[in-house]
């Protein structure tokens, strides 16, 4: 785990790590057919009403980038990225733990990847490779963290 870019979060902050590959990437078989960041727009469209809500990315080893690169890549997403973390997917839920406790005051977490994650405390969405955050499942599964959250707000 290595964390790239860290800003103070906003008070009562909720936090949602994504994994680019199969969430904000349209993948369809080979990487050269892998759209990148067309879902990054459809995810902000989410989030408007919703500014508490801070972004840590999850990236591979292939993905790396600046993070001034990265923020641009992901539009008007990219004003709510708080860090950058580098990860395998075999290492996910050990970098988001390690994150997870140097940021203890973060009480409401979600976790967007397209590989199944368990977390304790923390609402897990998987996405398909293909469809990523736009599909209707999974926009509907984060609408209801958001929602929730909101209410308890």
């Amino acid at each position: 785990m290595r964390s790239l870019v860290c800003h103070p979060l906003p008070l009562r902050a909720r936090v949602l790590f994504i994994r680019s590959n199969g969430v904000l990437f349209a993948s369809e078989g080979s990487p050269e057919m892998t759209r990148r960041y067309v879902w990054a727009p459809v995810l902000e469209g989410l989030l408007v009403p919703y500014p508490d809500v801070c972004v840590v990315f999850l990236r591979s080893e292939e993905e790396a980038q600046e993070p001034e690169t990265l923020k641009g890549n992901l539009g008007r997403l990219g004003q709510r990225l708080i860090d950058v973390l580098t990860s395998d997917d075999r290492s996910i839920a050990e970098t988001v733990r390690g994150w997870r406790e140097h940021h203890p005051e973060v009480m409401q977490m979600c976790l967007l990847t397209s590989t199944a994650v368990t977390m304790i405390n923390m609402a897990g969405i998987v996405c398909d490779a293909a469809r990523g955050v736009s599909a209707i499942e999974v926009k509907s599964q984060l609408q209801d963290w958001l929602e929730v959250e909101k209410m308890v707000a």
